[in-house]
């Protein structure tokens, strides 16, 4: 069971690592900013987000309401999901596609409500070496549905710094429905999604895969 004390410290860990992840932008004309929750994204020279994924079968949440979510690789749309009118999609995504292999890169890109076509934040994806995979995937199935297992396991990559395995476990699809989950979860996207300079993916112009 986590302390009070130790609790408020995993939340203001949580809130930070959200705010470190994607400094907010959002400058020029078409400049805009998304919220990303998971997969854990880092920026790097010349705009580019890139996101390094501990789980073969990551999930993927951005808090905005969005129009449009797909994954390319090499050039190759491989899966596309589109919002139906006024129907946009929200919460968190299952891994659409088989597991991810050691190693192996796509881009993930976003389109908000709202935004145009082609006009999309981009993240380029990459999966971990194989031993950290397995070792990750081996954790998951381990904790099952015990919500304090899960708390423990967030806790413990955060002591690490393992900013995209304490993520990647927070905000996964099938991971268990706690009210001490639940509340670490919506402090975390309240904190880190609507505050002025919050974690964001600034969405311009997609460049290509």
């Amino acid at each position: 069971m986590v302390s009070s004390r130790s609790r408020v410290l995993l939340i203001a860990a949580v809130v930070q690592l959200l705010l470190a992840a994607i400094p907010g932008s959002g400058s020029g004309a078409h400049g805009l900013n998304l919220c990303l929750l998971a997969p854990h994204g880092v920026p790097e020279a010349g705009g580019l987000v890139r996101a390094l994924l501990p789980l073969a079968r990551p999930t993927i949440f951005a808090a905005d309401p969005l129009a449009e979510v797909s994954l390319e690789q090499g050039g190759r749309l491989l899966w596309q999901r589109q919002a139906p009118l006024l129907e946009p999609i929200q919460g968190p995504l299952p891994w659409p596609l088989p597991p991810l292999s050691p190693g192996e890169r796509m881009l993930l890109r976003l389109r908000p409500m709202g935004e145009p076509e082609g006009h999309a934040a981009t993240i380029e994806l990459e999966a971990a070496a194989a031993a950290v995979l397995a070792r990750n995937e081996a954790l998951r199935v381990t904790l099952g549905t015990d919500g304090t297992l899960w708390l423990r396991a967030v806790e413990l990559a955060l002591e690490r710094r393992d900013q995209a395995l304490a993520a990647a476990l927070l905000f996964a699809f099938d991971g268990p429905s706690t009210p001490a989950l639940d509340s670490l979860r919506r402090t975390a996207y309240e904190q880190a999604c609507r505050t002025p300079g919050s974690a964001s993916v600034d969405a311009g112009p997609s460049p290509p895969p």
